[in-house]
């Protein structure tokens, strides 16, 4: 029964966890305003947009909060600029999904929300890769 409760608490304690409630907070905030933008600009550029906003609300509240580095700050520069490139590659992948997706669908909100899995674990990858977790 201990060792369930540890495998439970670690769980619960891990980077993953921690990011994606920040990244839920950041999709609603997301989802909310790629629904009015919808109405007066195309699906795609209203996914650009939403998702710029919550990408920048999300790396400022997960590099102060979960992650950090040990590097220079120069480093740290490179990687905000890495993140932001590799970051927009994704946006425009899932931007291009959704439009696609939505073919299908006809519910750009629906296609949307499908696809959070795919850009939630995209985005988890990059920062394990870059950064080290705060304890």
């Amino acid at each position: 029964m201990n060792n369930i409760y540890i495998l439970i608490s670690s769980f619960i304690n891990s980077s993953f966890v921690k990011l994606g409630i920040i990244s839920a907070f950041c999709f609603l905030i997301d989802i909310i305003l790629f629904y009015f933008l919808i109405y007066f600009i195309p699906i795609f550029w209203s996914n650009i947009i939403s998702s710029s906003f919550a990408l920048l609300l999300d790396f400022l509240i997960a590099t102060k909060y979960i992650f950090y580095s040990y590097k220079s700050k120069e480093y740290n520069f490179i990687i905000f600029i890495f993140y932001f490139l590799y970051s927009y590659i994704v946006i425009i992948l899932i931007s291009f999904l959704i439009v696609y997706i939505n073919n299908y669908f006809n519910n750009p909100i629906l296609v949307k929300i499908i696809l959070i899995p795919l850009s939630y674990f995209l985005y988890w990858i990059f920062y394990k890769f870059f950064f080290k977790v705060r304890k």
